[in-house]
């Protein structure tokens, strides 16, 4: 486990940390005492580089710009420093990068498929929007967060040659070559806007499950999943609709949301809420069918998934609990039964953060961040520490 901080005055910097025991393998602290990050937070992310190898990307603080090091797992050692050939947003997507760059002078935005070390452009896409017009006042950002699977990458983002209003619509690239390959147009229709135009659903974040990539749509009244055949876009299958809204026990319309989803082995779950009760739904990957819905307590979270099973979490509402307690449940992802629950103390470790699709981040700036190790096991990070549950 890797980890760290340039905050902690008695053991600064990159640490590497025993999955077994926790112990420190390893310590890269000269990182600190560089580039002006000595007592800041700064902003980091890692990549896989081959075996034994990871690249570690640390912003400076002394300029706009990061730096890339190439560093040995088993003595931490900085083998080689990157220079990217092309600076901005950046994604690692299946062993290559993509990063988003763009043009005012022009009005696009650009996909940047470079190569593994960072070099090199691959590929390069041009058709998509600078951004959305000032009177657009709702309009979502350019592009989703990316996915890879298989050699390709999924990305939403809206085209220049889409009618108006703008959305964004799911993508498909080579990662070898950057090449489109297909683009996902068949969206419902969410709303007419003030002007009589049809706001078509965003495809928004897309999500590989079981080899197939997974979107949400939403038409005007209901909201349901769709599958698309990686290689081709072709659609495989949608859920049943599920209602936006939902008679309330006063006698009005209100609002009911598929909020946020998740994949676990053979299975997507949904989290569905409303004002009268929130619930969890499985849908088969292989058909897009309903397998089972149990009702849960509202502010759950969907937090994580290992194989055929997926992780919820809430906090106990109890007087004086100051939001320290939390609940967490693991189900099987098929079935929908629970298989077992902890209480843990949840100050300064939110288990909150969701790691499903609609979220983008784990509990906050800074961290902490949790993940699910090739063991099977939870592994957390917090600004107090590094934590292992089985």
């Amino acid at each position: 486990m890797l980890t760290g901080s340039c905050t902690n005055e008695t053991n600064q910097g990159l640490s590497a940390l025993d999955l077994q025991t926790g112990m420190v393998r390893w310590r890269l602290a000269a990182i600190c005492q560089e580039a002006n990050r000595n007592g800041s937070m700064g902003s980091v992310s890692f990549h896989e580089a081959g075996p034994g190898k990871v690249l570690f990307a640390f912003r400076r603080e002394d300029r706009p710009a990061t730096d890339w090091m190439l560093i040995d797992l088993k003595t931490g050692r900085v083998l080689e420093q990157y220079k990217p050939v092309k600076s901005g947003p950046t994604t690692e997507v299946g062993g290559a990068f993509s990063v988003i760059t763009t043009s005012r002078e022009n009005q696009r935005s650009y996909l940047n498929v470079l190569s593994p070390t960072l070099d090199r452009i691959v590929g390069r896409y041009e058709e998509f929007r600078f951004g959305c017009p000032p009177s657009e006042s709702q309009c979502p950002p350019v592009f989703s967060l990316a996915v890879a699977s298989s050699g390709m990458l999924f990305l939403s983002g809206m085209s220049i040659d889409q009618a108006e209003p703008p959305t964004r619509q799911l993508h498909a690239f080579d990662v070898a070559s950057g090449a489109l390959r297909w683009r996902h147009t068949a969206q419902p229709t969410r709303e007419i806007d003030g002007r009589g135009r049809k706001v078509r659903s965003d495809d928004a974040r897309p999500m590989v499950v079981d080899g197939k990539v997974i979107i949400r749509l939403e038409d005007e009244n209901s909201h349901a999943l769709r599958a698309l055949d990686a290689a081709t876009g072709r659609i495989l299958w949608s859920t049943d609709k599920q209602p936006r809204r939902v008679m309330e026990k006063r006698g009005l319309l209100g609002p009911r949301t598929l909020t946020t989803w998740i994949g676990a082995g053979q299975s997507i779950v949904g989290y569905v809420t409303s004002e009268e009760k929130s619930e969890l739904i499985g849908w088969s990957t292989s058909s897009g069918s309903q397998r089972w819905s149990r009702e849960v307590p509202r502010n759950t979270y969907l937090t994580a998934s290992a194989g055929g099973v997926f992780y919820t979490a809430y906090t106990i509402d109890k007087p004086g609990n100051m939001n320290d307690d939390l609940e967490l449940h693991g189900y099987d992802a098929e079935t929908g039964t629970k298989l077992w629950s902890t209480i843990i103390p949840g100050h300064n470790r939110p288990f909150t953060g969701e790691w499903s699709i609609t979220q983008g981040d784990f509990g906050g700036t800074g961290g902490p961040g949790w993940r699910i190790g090739r063991d099977g096991a939870i592994y957390g990070v917090t600004l107090k520490g590094a934590y292992k549950l089985q």
